[in-house]
């Protein structure tokens, strides 16, 4: 990382438009593996539109505005300072002249970036997703609606932000293989154990039916049941407050069942052999006990100083 960075980064503060970047909010980009803050989002957003902001149709505004309308947060600014932030003149009026409103967005569970867009020129709301199985359209065209609505509102169009809800909206995503197949805080998934297996003293390995030590284990074979996106609208990254939603889970990456191996040190936590409910082979969910354990496993606080717990035998299982 100390090639990457400048040595003394950790005292540096940079400022693009309103919005302070400072040494951790890097530390994802330079280490990798890590959730991509909205500071760093809203910092790139604002370079890229300075690169053509006099001819432009369109403006970028910050992801800060999901807090500040949702949540009547000012720890970010005003609705008016993001506004004007976002404008190369000091008139909001500016907007009404660049009609495509594009706005990334954080939300879903687990949580999930996405960049959304309103042309308010054709009554049309859009979303760009890498990566469609989890849905996210059911929470980021809501937030996206009362985003446009309150920054229509401001501009003093309340005419045209009543016609929102009859907007028609699309989805854009990316085909096959260019399709981003999990994201940093997505990693967390539900492993039905198919095989044990252990490595011998003539480095070979073999399987076992069953095992009371993890000591003598090198790594499981599992049926994956990734979580789907849930219906609430967590906030910037997560990062405002924790999401109590619970995901159904799927089995499948468009038509194929998803498997995997696992290595022992990979693993987190034992759910038990009877996970889900049993009710919706298709998308299940978790029973009541297995929720309360992957609620607070997947919580942001609990994620960045996650230990790793000792587990036992079992078909079920959090990696």
């Amino acid at each position: 990382m100390g090639d990457i960075l400048l040595q003394n980064a950790p005292l540096q503060v940079q400022r693009i438009q309103n919005i302070d970047i400072i040494y951790s909010d890097l530390h994802c980009l330079a280490v990798g593996g890590r959730n991509i803050p909205g500071a760093v989002i809203n910092a790139f957003s604002a370079l890229l539109q300075a690169k053509d902001e006099q001819t432009a149709d369109y403006v970028i505004l910050s992801s800060y505005l999901d807090p500040i309308v949702m949540k009547g947060s000012i720890s970010y600014g005003t609705l008016e300072e993001n506004i004007l932030a976002a404008c190369v003149s000091t008139s909001p009026e500016e907007l009404l002249a660049r009609p495509r409103w594009v706005i990334p967005l954080c939300g879903g569970s687990p949580s999930h970036w996405v960049l959304t867009w309103a042309d308010i020129g054709v009554g049309e709301l859009g979303m760009f997703d890498s990566i469609p199985g989890q849905h996210s359209g059911s929470w980021a065209i809501p937030l996206l609606r009362h985003i446009i609505s309150a920054v229509l509102g401001y501009l003093g169009r309340p005419e045209v932000a009543a016609l929102t809800s009859s907007w028609k909206w699309v989805c854009i995503t990316p085909t096959g293989r260019q399709q981003q197949m999990d994201n940093c805080s997505a990693r967390f998934y539900i492993g039905e154990v198919l095989d044990i297996y252990k490595k011998g003293t003539n480095s070979r390995y073999s399987s076992l039916d069953s095992s009371e030590s993890l000591a003598d284990l090198a790594f499981l074979s599992l049926h994956v049941y990734l979580p789907l996106s849930g219906e609430s609208t967590s906030g910037d990254d997560a990062m405002y407050e924790d999401d109590d939603s619970l995901p159904s889970f799927t089995k499948f990456y468009h038509t194929y069942h998803l498997h995997t191996h696992a290595p022992i040190s990979n693993i987190l936590y034992h759910f038990g052999s009877k996970a889900f409910d049993g009710h919706d082979r298709s998308t299940p969910r978790l029973m009541a006990s297995a929720a309360k354990h992957w609620l607070t496993l997947t919580r942001p606080a609990v994620k960045e100083k996650l230990l790793k717990l000792k587990i036992s035998g079992g078909k079920a299982t959090l990696v």
